[in-house]
Order: structure tokens, then sequence, then C-alpha cells
């Protein structure tokens, strides 16, 4: 009874809120127990929104105030407080410029002049600023990575402080910031009543504009990109030689994978939702996607969760049934739990699955490359002798859904893809894409770096090298 009570408490609230199981021990769930009838009496568990103490909120104020050019990345608590539109505000009010992390696009505006488009050159677009607000609660290895060291190598280190409202005064902590420990929306709005009676507003003039226009540009270039060829040049240039020749020969394919999610954008419904998890689209989404609407852009990047995507699609399309779902995973994501593709048939839940195959763990792979590491096993690539260092593995991922009963469509140029888009629309069975993307064609890091392990020592020239340029970012880097 305790735990029953408590996983309510947990499921409600804002600061401790995660998923909640409930476990029977086989040995007992044949036993009856006499339960007090009290304990089945209706319980109200409201989900509270605490503001931030006075003190808090003046002090994060304070250093808004003294700073020209500040910036506002938006983490999750805007989403969970469901305070978009509240922000939005704010930023207005102020002319404060604000970006998305990967996981919160969902909330705010695609067409306000202040988004500067998700933090997604990580410094690039702000690095004349002066002040980051951040929500700083996700802070597993790629959100250090790629928001604080990323913001750290495009300013000075002692040049830029944060501030931080969170609802969890553990993760209110982190990075050294001037902390307001609540809820979003309503720390938000109390916050902008005291930037109002202090006169505030940013000193930017066309930076955002600026910024957004070149980036703009570089949309379009993504967009566009065609493979030509085995001689074809691609946005990763760390590579095993053999790929992409190989590749090419293998399938006849053009697409790339920006241009395949440039088309899924533009052929999707404003009112449709997209669903991704672990390996190179989360990225390629963070930077090149744009949602219609409030609540149409799921993706757990949290832990690198592949796998989840397909689950993940059952789940948004039930929680949304009137419109379209699209999940986009990689062939390494769908190889893990394609197994859940038995679950959307038996439950005749119409999904559109989109298996992005460029013949291995694409994301991992250039991890390797660019670390002096080499293509180690993150190819696709059967034995030969003891290393899997021969040829490409070819799947036909199509038969996998077609084993389930789903419509499939087999895309390996921009026109089949489009074409494959429009026809799933009109289909009301689960359908799965096969699209057969060029490796190496995901969007580069820009100024990101991966903070992550490397041997220090070692007789390769090349991870040596590697680790020197690790340690320069790091000790570029805030410390704590």
């Amino acid at each position: 009874m305790s735990a029953m009570i408590n996983a309510m408490r947990v499921l409600t609230d804002p600061s401790d809120c995660g998923a909640v199981s409930i476990c029977l021990p086989q040995d007992v769930e044949g036993e009856a127990y006499d339960y007090p009838t009290s304990f089945f009496a209706k319980r109200v568990h409201r989900i509270t929104r605490p503001v931030a103490v006075e003190e808090e909120i003046h002090d994060i104020a304070e250093v808004i105030v003294a700073s020209k050019k500040p910036i506002v990345i938006v983490g999750g608590g805007v989403r969970y407080s469901e305070a978009g539109k509240t922000v939005e505000d704010f930023c207005e009010a102020f002319g404060i410029p604000f970006g998305r992390d990967s996981g919160r696009e969902e909330r705010l505006p695609v067409f306000s002049p202040l988004l500067f488009g998700r933090h997604r050159r990580d410094g690039h677009a702000c690095q004349q600023s002066d002040c980051t607000g951040s929500g700083l609660r996700d802070c597993h290895r790629h959100q250090i990575n790629r928001l604080y060291n990323g913001l750290q190598m495009a300013l000075p280190k002692s040049a830029v402080r944060f501030v931080t409202i969170n609802n969890n005064r553990y993760h209110a902590y982190k990075a050294d910031a001037v902390k307001a420990v609540g809820d979003a929306r309503a720390t938000v709005a109390r916050l902008a009543e005291v930037l109002r009676q202090k006169g505030y507003h940013s000193a930017y003039s066309n930076e955002i504009i600026q910024a957004k226009n070149a980036w703009e540009q570089e949309l379009l270039r993504l967009g566009a990109l065609v493979c030509t060829g085995e001689n074809f040049e691609p946005n990763i240039r760390q590579r095993d030689a053999r790929t992409i020749p190989e590749y090419v020969k293998l399938y006849g394919s053009s697409l790339t994978q920006t241009s395949a999610l440039a088309i899924l954008r533009d052929t999707i419904g404003k009112d449709d939702n997209i669903v991704t998890a672990g390996g190179s689209l989360p990225s390629c989404l963070q930077r090149v996607w744009q949602t219609d609407k409030r609540g149409g852009y799921h993706v757990e990047y949290g832990y690198s969760c592949m796998g989840y995507e397909i689950g993940a699609s059952l789940g948004v399309k039930m929680a949304d049934p009137a419109n379209e779902e699209y999940t986009v995973v990689g062939d390494g994501g769908f190889q893990m739990l394609n197994s859940e593709l038995g679950t959307i048939m038996q439950e005749r839940v119409k999904t559109n699955i989109l298996v992005f195959d460029n013949c291995g763990f694409g994301c991992i792979n250039n991890l390797e490359m660019t670390h002096g590491v080499g293509s180690l096993a993150t190819e696709f690539r059967y034995t030969d002798g003891r290393k899997p260092a021969g040829d490409l593995i070819a799947v036909d991922y199509t038969k996998i859904g077609e084993a389930y009963g789903m419509k499939t469509y087999l895309c390996k140029s921009a026109e089949e893809l489009r074409e494959a888009l429009l026809d799933s629309r009109k289909q009301e069975v689960a359908c799965l894409f096969d699209l057969k993307v060029v490796p190496k064609t995901m969007t580069d890091g820009y100024e990101a770096w991966w903070n992550v392990g490397i041997a220090m020592e070692s007789v390769n020239e090349e991870v040596r090298a590697a680790a020197k340029e690790v340690e320069a970012h790091r000790e570029a880097a805030r410390k704590y």
C-alpha cells in the first residue's frame, strides 16, 4: 500500500517525476489480503507550481540586468511545466534570443524572430553572449559536451555566466549557476515582473537575424545534398575509403540522410508527430527539424536509448490518434528492438517507421574515426578472418515489415521517398520505409566536441593527437 501511494507521489512530483513500475512477486500473486477500505478512498494528487523565493529571483535578475546580450536555452522544465508560451513572451518582452535543446523542440514556436535555431551549433550562434539561462537538468554526457563545453569553446570560460531555473535543487547547482529553484512557468512569469520593474532590455541589434539567415542557407544546402556516385564527397570526411564506393555499388542509392529529413519535413502534415532516439538522427533533427505545433516532436536523447523508437511510435500514435506519426531510426537502433513491430500490428495502430540504413552505427563510427581509432566494428561487414572487415552486409528491411503484414517501401532516391510518403498517407496499416541513405551524410559536428574517454598514451600517432585535442578542449571548458 505504501508503494502504491508513493508511486503516485513520484508520478505527480515535478522534481522527482519519472517512470514507475509496480511489481508483484510471483510467489504472492496467488495470495489474498484483506485491504482496509480506507485504502481505496479517493485521493487527489495535485501537481503544484512552487515559485522560487524572491531572493533567488532577484539574484537571477541582477545577473541578467548586468548582461547586454543574454541568451536562453530552453530545457525540459519548460516542457514539463507547459511554459512554452510564457518563455516565448518573456524573450520577446526583453529582446532575448532563445534556443532549444534536443528534447524540448516541441514547446516553442518555429518562426519567432528570436529563435536562433536549436543550440545546433552549440555556441556558434551565441558567441557574443555574456549570460546563458538554462535548466541545466539534462547533465548527462551529451548535454555536458554539447551545451556547456560547446558554449565554452565559443566563449572565454570566464566571460559567460549561467543562470538557471529548475524545480530540483540538486540540478540547479550545476555549472556554478546563479539559481532559482521553482516551477519554470511560475518562476519565469515572476522574473518577468522584476525585469519590467528594472526597465531591462537586451542590447542586441541584428546579430540574431544574421545568424538565422546564415543557418537557413546551410539548411538549404543540407536538404539538397545528393550522392553523385562513388567519388561523392559527403558532410563527414573522416571515413574508411572503401565505404561510400562500396555502398553505392551495393545499393545504387543517391539518397542522403539530410535530404531525406528535409523531404520528410516538407511532406508530412503540420499536425503530425515525429519520434527518434539515439544515434546521429537526434543530432540531425536538432539542427534541421522545425515543428509546426507544440507537442509534435518526441526525442529520447537522455542516455542514447537505441531501440526506444519503435515502442515510442506506438505510444505517440495512441496519444494522438488523429494525426500521422513518423519514427526515424537508424539501422543499428532498428535491429535492437524491432520486435515491437509485432505489438504495433497486434494493436492495429497506424505508425510510419523510417529505417535509415547506412550499414552501421554511423554516429559511433564518426567518433572512432575522429579519435584515431579507425573504423572498428561499427560498420556492418562480414567477418574477414577474426575481424568484421569484409564486405558490407546488404539487408532488405522491407522483408521484416512484410513478415509482420506492414505496408513497405524501398527508397533509394529523393523521388522514391517523396512518392512513398505520399502513398503511405492513404494506407490504414502501419508502414515501414527502408531508406538506403549513403553513409557519412548526416550533419557534421560544427563547433561541438565530444568529451569521451581516450587513451592518453598510445603507439598510434593519431590517437595521441586526438588525446591532445581532447585535453585542450577540457582545459578550455568550465570545470564544474
